[in-house]
């Protein structure tokens, strides 16, 4: 921003922040995660850990986003987001006004799961799998805990190994305190047939995120609801398009509360 005499000229503006935070804690991740645009290698400004998109001549009306980390502690998330256009965020600076749009309508707050390398820390109640098809690993699963009394009491995001980290952050139906151990039904589910054909293996070696599901997000309203900034898609729970589940015969799994769990076996996927 540059201060002129008589008033103040913006000269950067707001297109769009983006906050990650970790599925676990709902705090922002430590992992040194990076956020860009498809097709471009231009990455968004890290400021303390939010990442900013500023108007400029290519910026357009929609931002399509990978959110990655080299380092494996999270599972990479691709989101599709309309944008405020600059028409509309300077609106407010004209005579009459026209409507205000905040920073927050600006903002996308998206969750996490902890990936392959990510350490949960102790005390947490952590299942470690791998989803495969026969023998072959299932590329970026779903996978949700159910607990006692049918409730989810977990859910992570598999990688493209189809390795996942899934911490159980509830007790279900049960009364607390709680006990040594609970059971839960691992429910998995991953792209079905449907839908555009899969990536080549050549374009996968080319773009190894080719077929990371593109969840698409609404715009928040101005001002932003509470839903804007927080619900189920952006908190990873919402499967992506053309995903099903698993018809394979589900094997409760008895889990050490507080402890890690490494399941013996992987996971079954049968559309």
């Amino acid at each position: 921003m540059t201060v002129l005499p008589g008033g103040a000229r913006v000269l950067h503006r707001l297109a769009l922040a983006v906050e990650v935070l970790d599925a676990l804690t709902s705090r922002p991740v430590t992992a040194p995660v990076t956020v860009h645009r498809e097709g471009s290698r231009r990455q968004f400004l890290n400021r303390g850990g939010r990442f900013l998109l500023l108007f400029g001549p290519a910026v357009g009306d929609r931002a399509d986003l990978r959110i990655t980390d080299a380092t494996r502690q999270v599972v990479p998330r691709r989101f599709r987001i309309p944008l405020w256009s600059l028409t509309d965020v300077e609106a407010a600076d004209r005579v009459p006004p026209g409507l205000y749009i905040p920073a927050l309508s600006r903002a996308l707050r998206v969750w996490l799961s902890p990936g392959a390398t990510g350490v949960s820390g102790p005390g947490f109640t952590v299942i470690r799998g791998r989803v495969v098809r026969g023998t072959e690993p299932v590329r970026w699963p779903r996978i949700a805990a159910r607990g006692p009394g049918g409730v989810i009491v977990g859910r992570a995001h598999g990688d493209d190994r189809g390795e996942f980290v899934l911490p159980v952050t509830g007790l279900g139906t049960m009364p607390p305190p709680a006990p040594s151990q609970i059971t839960v039904d691992l429910l998995v589910y991953a792209r079905g047939p449907a839908g555009p054909p899969p990536p080549t293996p050549r374009q996968l070696a080319l773009d190894p995120l080719a077929d990371l599901p593109l969840e698409a997000v609404a715009r928040s309203s101005s001002p932003p609801l509470p839903s804007d900034l927080d619900n189920a898609l952006l908190r990873g729970a919402s499967l992506p398009p053309f995903y099903v589940p698993s018809t394979a015969p589900v094997i409760p799994q008895d889990v050490d509360v507080g402890d890690l769990v490494l399941l013996q076996e992987s996971l079954q996927f049968s559309p």
